[in-house]
Order: C-alpha cells, then sequence, then structure tokens
C-alpha cells in the first residue's frame, strides 16, 4: 500500500523551513507548517508569503500552549493570525475545537479547514468519542482525533471511530508508542493521510518519512 503522508516541519527558522519544504515535497504530498514554533507574527508572515506557491499542498497549524502547541500570544491576537493564514488557500488549515465552537471563525476563514481535537492524557469512552466527532463535524468534512493511549483497548477505540465516521474525512489515531501502528492502522480504515516527520518527531508516536517508506517496500502492512 503506497500511504499518503503529510510531515510535520516544527522549526523557528523560515528560511530553514522554506528549504524543508521543497526537499520534502519531493517525497511526501503535504507537509504541515507548524507557524506556532516561529518566533513572530513577522516570521509567519515571511514564510506564508514564500510559501505560497506551495500552499495547494500545505497544512497550516498555529496551537496554542493549551492544546500542547507553542503560541503564547493572546487568544484574540491568534484569531486574527489565523484569519491572516486562510488568506494565503493553504490546502487545509487546523482549527481547534475549542477554538471553533466558541467563536464566529468558522465563518471568517477563507480557507478550508480541518477541525482537531487532542486528549494527551488519556482517551476517553467510545461513546464520548463519537459524541465528540459528531459535534466536530458540524464545522468542517475534515475532523482530527488524537488522543493518548495507555492500552490496546485504547487503541481499539480510536480506530473504531471510523466506523461510526459521519464525516468523509477522519484523521483519527492513537498518539505515544501503545498507540504508534493505530497510524499505520487509521490508513488502512480511510484516514485521507498519515502526520510523519524527518529529522525529529513533532508529536508522540510519529513515525519518520523513511520508515513509511520502509513499510512501503517490504510490503507488511
Amino acid at each position: 500500500m503506497k500511504y499518503t503522508t503529510c510531515v510535520s516541519i516544527a522549526n523557528q527558522s523560515p528560511e530553514a523551513i522554506l528549504l524543508q519544504i521543497d526537499e520534502v515535497l519531493k517525497s511526501s504530498k503535504y507537509v504541515e507548517l507548524r507557524l506556532d514554533y516561529l518566533k513572530s507574527t513577522d516570521d509567519v508572515m515571511y514564510l506564508l508569503k514564500k510559501a505560497t506557491p506551495y500552499m495547494g499542498n500545505v497544512i497550516c497549524t498555529l496551537r496554542p500552549k493549551r492544546e500542547g502547541g507553542l503560541y503564547d500570544g493572546t487568544e484574540s491576537q491568534r484569531i486574527q493570525l489565523l484569519k491572516t493564514i486562510s488568506e494565503y488557500k493553504p490546502y487545509l488549515l487546523d482549527v481547534e475545537y475549542s477554538t471553533i465552537a466558541k467563536t464566529n471563525l468558522a465563518d471568517d476563514l477563507l480557507s478550508d479547514i480541518m477541525v482537531s481535537w487532542h486528549d494527551f492524557e488519556g482517551t476517553p469512552k467510545l461513546n464520548t468519542l463519537i459524541h465528540q466527532m459528531n459535534q466536530m463535524a458540524d464545522y468542517s468534512n475534515v475532523v482530527k482525533i488524537a488522543t493518548f493511549a495507555k492500552s490496546t483497548m485504547d487503541v481499539a477505540k480510536v480506530l473504531a471511530l471510523y466506523a461510526h465516521a459521519k464525516t468523509p474525512s477522519l484523521v483519527a489515531f492513537a498518539m505515544g508508542n501503545t498507540g504508534r501502528y493505530s497510524r499505520l492502522c487509521a490508513m488502512h480504515m480511510g484516514s485521507p493521510f498519515m502526520y510523519v516527520y524527518v529529522g525529529k518527531a513533532v508529536a508522540p508516536g510519529q513515525y519518520s518519512l523513511q520508515d513509511v517508506r520502509k513499510i512501503e517496500e517490504e510490503g507488511v502492512l
């Protein structure tokens, strides 16, 4: 099976990111730009302008600290920046459910969005996850749910979401070493892409792009 990948790029240097984008897109369909890793709004704007030719293959993420990211500005500043990012029409703009559900932001964005929800502490009951997924689907056709797996049962609960999905594009997987293989399984269950890394993992349990390509070559899954 050929896995559609999205390489997460998290770097403080806009110039270094631009070099990575050009190189990574030679072997990965998508890249995720973790814009919250940049030091300033000016750096974000510089990168967006320079990366405009690639935007059809870019997922932009501006994750706040409360959601495991690095952005430390005010929420109003972040929302305004999200609106600006959307003007560059990335393939997807990742917006947290906690943000989209409390504002009218979805109406103001000019790009397609992926509504995301993370639980870095554990994995709720399946009924809770299904309810969460259905609420998120009210805002976008692309929904991302990632929980931390402490057991194989946690992994099973997350993967079970694919049998209940009402949205065309569900990206659901379990984080951490225990849940690592769920990232591969999710692709067989309908996930449109899987997050991978080049160099250093951005999230717990990520496979490297090299690992995934080797799995493809071996034909083991």
